[in-house]
């Protein structure tokens, strides 16, 4: 894991915001404090640290790359602060910082959001806040006010950080905060990401000096009602049929009730050579390949099913493991997959890849020579 983490800051490190290295610097120092740290806490609080960081970054640099794809759909807003609340109650206690959330609205008030990037947009605004030091006390508030078809949402993040100089909430404004005065690569890294999500999600990303010491980031956003009804069962359309790849009877049984709820309808197989064997005979619209499995992984059923001769050859294969770390994914699009969904499924992004594979822009995989 931690030679992940140093070869994934390498690739970065001279792309994101933190210039001369300061990235890969700022992950070495944490990995180097794992390394020296007698007691297991330290260590993996260090862990962490750099882990988030470095995460921070590569977000960072594709979104610098290729924008941010955003997907809102019908969410319910309480639920994303208790999210952020549970994920980083422990982690901002361990790196000695006190973190209060708030949540002000109708306990159900729903809205059209990519819930996924407000995550992203928390987890970068506390990312900033703590910035690489001890003791801050961080407040972290969501408002969300519905005004007929529209639901207006704040988002406030208020540090404490004492001894920044007046020109630092400017800077912000204007995009241009100096490491220095930011924090270091940690939290230079948060807020480019963070002004870039902000943007992804619809709003505007600005900053304002406290009274006190510190000072505060607000995002205000317009988002649609998200008071939409369900389609009725006989209004959903046939997407098409699928083959579902796993060991486990209740992932298969999971991933088909998903498909189906989406319009697809599926078989199932419980190994790769079983797929391989489906994938002869039948006629599918996608493959959705589990990886770690007996008799033959997901891997080597595709490289099998890509050396097959005819339409066969050519349907899409998506993974779905718990494996997707970048050196991982890059091996399961060599061996002939276009995509990857990671477990837990989470049903919007099974749903965006089966779109993006069968869509009439996918391109199709090649056949084995």
């Amino acid at each position: 894991m931690l030679a992940r983490m140093y070869s994934l800051a390498r690739i970065v490190a001279g792309d994101g915001p933190s210039g001369e290295n300061g990235l890969l610097a700022a992950v070495l120092a944490h990995l180097r404090e794992a390394m020296l740290s007698t007691d297991a806490d330290g260590r993996g609080r260090a862990i962490q640290r750099a882990h988030d960081l470095t995460l921070a970054a590569e977000m960072l640099r594709r979104a610098e790359a290729s924008g941010l794809e955003r997907r809102p759909r019908p969410q319910p807003l309480r639920p994303i602060m208790d999210r952020i609340e549970a994920r980083w109650r422990e982690r901002a206690a361990a790196a000695g910082a006190k973190l209060l959330v708030a949540f002000e609205g109708e306990p159900d008030i729903e809205a059209q959001v990519d819930a996924e990037r407000v995550d992203q947009f928390m987890d970068a605004l506390i990312l900033h806040a703590i910035g690489g030091r001890e003791g801050a006390v961080i407040e972290i508030a969501m408002t969300a006010r519905k005004r007929a078809d529209v639901v207006a949402i704040e988002i406030v993040a208020r540090d404490d950080r004492l001894g920044r100089d007046p020109a630092y909430v400017e800077a912000l404004i204007a995009g241009a905060a100096p490491i220095a005065e930011a924090g270091g690569a940690e939290a230079a890294i948060a807020l480019a990401l963070a002004k870039y999500i902000a943007a992804a999600i619809g709003g505007e990303l600005s900053a304002r000096a406290n009274p006190g010491p510190g000072s505060t980031l607000v995002l205000n956003a317009s988002l649609a009602s998200g008071q939409v009804e369900a389609p009725a069962p006989e209004q959903i359309e046939h997407r098409g049929h699928l083959l579902i790849v796993d060991d486990n009877a209740t992932n298969r049984m999971v991933v088909e009730a998903l498909c189906e709820m989406f319009g697809w309808s599926a078989e199932c197989a419980c190994d790769g050579l079983e797929a391989l064997a489906a994938a002869r005979v039948g006629r599918f619209d996608a493959i959705l390949m589990d990886i770690r499995m007996p008799h033959m992984d997901g891997v080597e059923a595709a490289r099998a099913i890509r050396a097959l001769e005819g339409e066969a050859a050519i349907t899409p294969i998506i993974a779905l493991t718990a494996n997707a770390d970048p050196d991982e994914v890059r091996s399961y699009l060599q061996a002939g997959m276009q995509g990857v969904v990671e477990k837990p499924v989470k049903p919007e992004k099974l749903l965006a890849a089966l779109e993006e594979a069968t869509g009439p822009e996918a391109s199709h995989p090649a056949a084995a020579a």
